[in-house]
């Protein structure tokens, strides 16, 4: 007695493998993507608060800069009305 089965081509086999896996390639392809569009916007996120960040930066910086020249002026007045008041001391 023959028995005759029909058996796949191995090229029939892998090509249906590979449509099952297609729709979790997909799948996993658009989770990607999402993550990568998350990532994005964190980094533009950041960016952004950095730039803020540098702008207060100069901010304070030139504040303190101004009070420094502030400072220096004030010392040098005092530092002049010292001298002219040890050339005026009669001790």
């Amino acid at each position: 007695m023959i028995v005759f089965t029909e058996v796949t081509t191995i090229s029939e086999s892998k090509t249906a493998i590979q449509k099952d896996k297609q729709p979790i390639v997909d799948i996993r392809e658009k989770e990607l993507e999402k993550e990568l569009q998350h990532a994005r916007e964190e980094v533009q996120n950041i960016m952004e608060e950095m730039q803020t960040s540098q702008e207060e930066l100069r901010s304070t910086n030139e504040e303190l800069q101004s009070t420094n020249e502030e400072l220096q002026s004030t010392n040098e007045e005092l530092n002049a009305k010292l001298e002219r008041g040890a050339t005026n001391c009669k001790c």
